[in-house]
């Protein structure tokens, strides 16, 4: 698995895109100066980004623009150096994060001590208003365009990143019962983001379940149980994107189709499914707007924001005791590592490989950056079926 949002493992040379070994001695010679400036580049322009987007929203609500943005500017690469971001090889992208969002914290203290000791006829709130929108957006689009970066640079081999290790199970059970200790931070992020993201769901899945009826009369939502924490079953919503006879329609293919069958048992999914409604099932699948009823199992407790997938009872029966365990032990997820780096491309070793690795190193800041790449991965599709 390559950093291709989510580096979690190292990318081996012989696995590069060839055009990436056709880089000159002077490259490779200088490679950490180029990381190093490119990564620069890239914080200067995010901070006048961030800037400008700040103070766009300012003008549009009636307060005063932020001052300072100059200086701020580089006192954020400074910040960001102080916090080992421009260290080559760096640490994982989830760590660099976290040191993304310390730099910003670094930025906001004397910035705003200066301000507020300057600002005459300034109300506090319309500050910390300003402020803290700046703070965002830089934390933001500070990530987004590291993110970018790094796929380049990785491209041209000129990235290195350390590995984390998975490890056995059994020593994963131990890390499970330490990401326990994290719950109620992990409820809170929950809660944080699923009420306002279910809020602006609403109209969204209104407009779905009004697309599938028009095509296919019957139930609009699909409710399956799937295994969750401790093996509870949890009932999961999502909108329906197949027929309501899909069940039939599935055994008749297969029983017609031996690749389709052998693709189903590896993947449990099929590239070319005949279930899926037509016109608006691809969309909704593609776009991940049939998951969007999942947020009430989120806001309910029944799932995470991110965690491994709740995975149907044929499903689990495929995977070994051991690693059910395990999988069993933390709260299952909307989102995880699975869904930002391989999703639907990847067969259960994959699927496997990275739940392990997300219980392995499950942390605050994992799941946050997790949650930040789901947008790209669903915007992307990939892996989408």
């Amino acid at each position: 698995m390559t950093d291709q949002g989510l580096n979690l493992r190292q990318a081996s040379r012989a696995n590069l895109p060839s055009g990436s070994q056709r880089g000159s001695a002077f490259v490779r010679r200088h490679r950490k100066s180029i990381v190093t400036a490119l990564l620069v580049s890239g914080d200067l322009a995010a901070a006048l980004d961030a800037g400008a987007c700040t103070s766009s929203l300012a003008r549009a609500v009636g307060l005063p623009t932020p001052e300072h943005l100059g200086a701020v500017v580089l006192l954020a690469a400074f910040a960001f150096f102080v916090t080992g971001l421009y260290n080559s090889p760096g640490p994982e992208p989830y760590q660099r994060f976290r040191q993304r969002a310390l730099g910003v914290g670094i930025v906001m203290v004397p910035w705003s001590i200066v301000t507020m000791a300057n600002a005459s006829g300034w109300n506090i709130v319309h500050v910390i208003f300003v402020q803290t929108a700046y703070a965002a957006c830089l934390l933001l689009i500070g990530h987004y365009v590291e993110v970018a970066l790094r796929t380049l640079l990785i491209h041209f081999d000129l990235w290195d990143a350390s590995a984390i290790l998975a490890g056995p199970a059994s020593q994963d059970r131990d890390l499970a019962r330490y990401s326990r200790q994290n719950w109620l931070l992990k409820r809170m992020l929950d809660i944080v983001f699923a009420v306002p993201l279910g809020l602006l769901a609403l109209p969204v899945v209104a407009l779905g379940v009004i697309a599938i009826k028009l095509i296919d009369p019957g139930a609009a939502f699909f409710v399956q149980e799937r295994v969750g924490y401790r093996g509870k079953l949890v009932k999961m919503h999502k909108l329906r994107t197949m027929y309501a006879d899909s069940s039939r329609m599935l055994e008749e293919h297969l029983n017609r189709n031996p690749h389709a069958r052998a693709e189903w048992q590896q993947f449990f999914k099929l590239r070319n499914d005949p279930r899926i409604l037509p016109i608006i099932g691809n969309f909704l699948r593609r776009s991940s707007i049939d998951e969007l009823p999942q947020l009430w199992n989120v806001i309910r407790g029944d799932m995470s924001l991110v965690g491994p997938r709740p995975l149907p009872a044929y499903h689990i029966e495929q995977l070994d005791e051991e690693f059910r365990s395990v999988r069993a032990s933390v709260q299952p997820g909307l989102t995880g590592l699975w869904q930002v780096s391989s999703r639907s491309d990847g067969d259960l070793q994959v699927l496997k490989e990275q739940d392990l690795s997300y219980i392995h190193n499950s942390s605050f800041w994992l799941d946050v950056y997790i949650i930040l790449q789901t947008l790209p991965a669903v915007l992307g599709a990939k892996g989408a079926r």
